[in-house]
């Protein structure tokens, strides 16, 4: 089967409208969807024998170019996530799991190539049994055999860490020994302009610091607050961590790009708040006011610089710079209009500022030459056989254009300053389009 065969495969399917579905019976439907579930596992399967294959060909193709081989790995991951439209990080994950689930694991893939089992569900046997030796793992993946067909992927998983612990409880122990390394807190955005603040810690403590909250919020929920116990726990949690009184008055710097329109309250244009994402425009008037009814006596020192953005892409422009590295005002500049990664779908946080055309080779040290890239991507990128290059666009977008060393290409555009800006000039597409372009793809 060749890549042609999916994409024509991917076109039935886009045919497959809800005014023929209408006509279908329920017990038909169901019947299509199961039929869709189990294509969607077989091609998960399919996709980790296409991994294997692709990263084993990639590498050979490295140390036959002279890369040493315990270098020969570096850059396989970035290709590989791009391939799927997703991170390197991502790229770096499923190319693991495809070599475990390919190589190792025979009875989990056969599952999967019958449609019998998720991509997910197999992912997680693969991790419960990274501690194993190869032979371990495959006496666990040879037990399950007969319950990939009847059981949940709860019990599955649940079934892979027992075996895995009988099978050698020294490994298994030791690797929860060894996670509390990994130990670390991270923010994620959430619905309705929240925030998830999670901590992944060593299960004693963990079950600690649980527990000292709920204690405490059902202390003074029997005194009489009338907070929820969650509210209560919520709060105590942010009281506790910024070491203040109350739980609103926090005195820390965050960054709220807005227009000048919005903050006056002239118009409600989304603002972005870094490292979170989009904000409606009423909470980030709330944010830089320096007191506010809703928050008590809640008070915050207020700084302001301007920013300025194209008027069609909404992209920010015009900065200057001759230094050979990029900091300061610059640095700051280029993080606040790339505003994550620029690797397509990577999206991790910038950590690098670096030059798009090296400086060796005679690039600059300006806006438009420079790009923020997490760490890892940007050390990818000195791989041999990477290029990324600026290319010029009749609207002014600031683009690069990514090629890897297997000749795909990838562009990235500099997102909009602020989320809704480069959606005003969208027009809407016509009633036909998706019919439109499933004819294209079918004829």
């Amino acid at each position: 089967m060749e890549a042609t065969d999916i994409a024509q495969f991917t076109a039935a399917l886009a045919t497959t409208d809800l005014e023929r579905l209408e006509h279908v019976s329920p017990a038909a439907l169901c019947e299509f969807i199961t039929a869709l579930e189990l294509a969607k596992n077989a091609a998960a399967a399919a996709q980790a024998r296409a991994t294997v294959v692709a990263g084993d060909a990639m590498r050979e193709q490295a140390i036959a170019d002279g890369a040493a081989p315990e270098r020969a790995d570096k850059g396989i991951p970035q290709q590989l996530g791009l391939a799927r439209r997703e991170s390197p990080v991502a790229g770096s994950r499923h190319l693991g799991f495809a070599r475990a689930v390919v190589r190792e694991m025979p009875c989990t893939h056969a599952a999967m190539t019958e449609g019998l089992l998720a991509e997910w569900t197999a992912t997680l046997l693969v991790r419960e049994t990274s501690c194993l030796s190869r032979e371990h793992r495959a006496i666990v993946d040879a037990r399950l055999a007969d319950r990939f067909r009847t059981d949940s992927a709860k019990k599955l998983v649940a079934m892979a860490s027992a075996l895995a612990y009988e099978l050698d409880p020294y490994a298994f122990v030791n690797r929860g020994r060894k996670a509390k390394e990994d130990r670390r807190v991270g923010i994620r955005p959430a619905p309705e302009v929240m925030a998830n603040v999670t901590g992944f810690l060593p299960v004693a403590q963990g079950v600690a610091c649980y527990k000292a909250l709920d204690e405490s919020a059902r202390s003074l929920k029997s005194a009489g607050d009338e907070r929820t116990l969650d509210q209560l726990r919520a709060d105590l949690f942010i009281e506790r961590l910024t070491g203040k009184s109350a739980a609103v008055d926090v005195n820390i710097e965050v960054g709220v790009v807005m227009t000048d329109t919005a903050l006056l309250g002239l118009d409600e244009t989304a603002a972005r708040l870094e490292h979170f994402g989009p904000l409606p425009a009423a909470l980030a008037r709330d944010l830089l006011r320096a007191s506010d009814g809703d928050l008590g006596d809640a008070e915050a020192t207020v700084w302001l610089r301007r920013l300025y953005a194209d008027p069609v892409t909404g992209v920010l422009t015009d900065q200057d710079g001759r230094r050979r590295l990029f900091t300061g005002a610059l640095r700051r500049f280029l993080v606040a209009r790339d505003q994550v990664c620029r690797t397509p779908w990577c999206d991790a946080p910038v950590r690098h500022v670096d030059h798009i055309l090296p400086f060796a080779r005679g690039g600059e040290t300006t806006e438009d030459n420079g790009d923020g890239l997490c760490e890892a991507c940007n050390y990818d990128k000195e791989a041999p056989g990477w290029r990324h290059e600026v290319i010029d666009t009749d609207d002014g977008a600031h683009v690069v254009r990514v090629t890897t060393p297997t000749g795909h290409i990838y562009d990235s555009h500099a997102p909009p300053v602020l989320p809704t800006l480069g959606l005003r000039l969208a027009r809407p597409p016509s009633q036909d389009a998706a019919r439109e372009q499933a004819d294209l793809l079918t004829a």
